[in-house]
């Protein structure tokens, strides 16, 4: 497999063999590694659901990304963890994909999402994913704009002006 160097280079397969090209959804994307059993887990549910009420689904994609590299908290099948996600309602917008079950260290997306841009944003953040319900945020141009993580909301003023900017303004 080739390195990956712009999100939307890429076709993603979903948890139900979906194969999904990011660059012909023209939107933004948040990607995002959760976990049914961490203790973040249900605010960052409650909080995803709450933003897609209020976002429009040609404005951003959400790719989830189940995975039990910290603390073992993803220990569900695949079928366990879309019952749990079903559970929250978020699989019920089209503009969320379930992906499969990931350990971070073994994939070349989430390699580029954490050391893109050699490990910080322009705000100058770090990328290494040390916990679950970290949301990675990817512009319209497949590039890496920012990351939330797993204890703030995609409700965040700053990232709602980023989702819903205008293709074009800065």
């Amino acid at each position: 497999m080739e390195d990956i160097t712009n999100f939307n280079d890429r076709v993603y397969i979903t948890s139900d063999g979906s194969m999904v090209y990011p660059k012909e959804l023209n939107t933004k994307h948040i990607v995002i590694n959760v976990a049914s059993e961490c203790g973040y887990t249900d605010t960052n549910y409650n909080d995803l659901k709450d933003f897609l009420d209020v976002v429009y689904k040609e404005e951003v994609t959400i790719w989830l990304y189940p995975s039990n590299d910290f603390g073992g908290q993803e220990p569900g099948t695949e079928e366990e963890i879309k019952m749990f996600c079903e559970g929250y309602g978020v699989l019920d917008y089209p503009n969320v994909y379930l992906m499969d079950k990931v350990v971070l260290k073994d994939s070349e997306l989430w390699h580029w999402l954490q050391y893109t841009n050699e490990g910080s944003t322009q705000y100058g953040h770090d990328f290494e994913a040390k916990w679950n319900f970290y949301k990675y945020l990817i512009d319209e141009d497949g590039e890496m704009w920012g990351i939330s993580y797993s204890d703030e909301s995609l409700l965040d003023e700053e990232v709602m002006k980023w989702v819903q900017k205008v293709n074009g303004e800065s």
